[in-house]
């Protein structure tokens, strides 16, 4: 059996613009033009897009070890 950790959850586009306090359409767009460094989505079935927990994790972190 693998056991994921909570770090390995898949996240949507709604739960991060929840999280960071702005638009879905703003997480879509960060994506798609390599905005801010932020992490590529991965693709799934059909337009479906998720982004790994631990990779925004990382590069939370990254811009909070720069302030």
């Amino acid at each position: 059996m693998i056991e994921h950790s909570n770090s390995d959850r898949l996240l949507t586009a709604d739960e991060l613009a929840e999280m960071f306090g702005v638009e879905t359409e703003d997480i879509c767009y960060w994506a798609k033009e390599g905005m801010h460094d932020f992490p590529p989505a991965l693709k799934l079935a059909g337009n479906t897009l998720r982004w790994r927990e631990s990779d925004i994790d990382r590069w939370i972190n990254e811009r909070t070890e720069s302030d």
